[in-house]
């Protein structure tokens, strides 16, 4: 009986020392596609806005935005960046998005004006319900209206 409680309070122990608000698991469901625009996203739904009918600010996780947000802009940067509401984007140095397997939530730039989103970047933003891996697919035009950015992306839960 006494090895019984021993295990049991080593594995009590164990599990809230392994516990972080931030923990995050593996992704929900393998990769999946969307075209993101200015209307805003919802990563873990997967659902996207559109003109009069945009996802609700408390649920969306971001929007596209044709002027950089974060970051010392000259106002010369031409492009589109994606502006997360939780104010949390790196741009990762992979390319292949099936080789991350779990989101780094550490170093978070604080400037990404040099870098609006290319075709085959792959991004980390931060959402008001987990986190986000997203590659971009298809080369968004800054003229285009709302600024629609197609992209394959990975969702981690909290």
């Amino acid at each position: 009986m006494k090895m019984l409680f021993i295990l049991f309070i080593t594995f009590i122990l164990f599990t809230f020392s392994t516990c972080n608000k931030d923990d995050i698991t593996a992704p929900e469901t393998g990769t999946k596609k969307l075209t993101v625009t200015h209307w805003g996203v919802d990563w873990s739904e997967g659902k996207v806005g559109s003109e009069g009918n945009e996802v609700a600010y408390e649920k969306s996780d971001g929007e596209t935005v044709s002027w950089c947000a974060y970051g010392n802009s000259s106002g010369s940067a031409q492009g589109v960046w994606f502006r997360p509401y939780v104010d949390k984007l790196k741009k990762l140095s992979v390319t292949d998005l099936n080789s991350v397997s779990l989101a780094d939530t550490t170093n978070w730039l604080t400037d990404v004006c040099s870098s609006p989103l290319q075709n085959g970047d792959v991004w980390l933003a931060k959402c008001r319900d987990g986190y986000v891996v997203f590659k971009v697919t298809k080369q968004p035009d800054p003229n285009a209206n709302f600024w629609p950015v197609e992209v394959e992306y990975k969702y981690f839960k909290k």
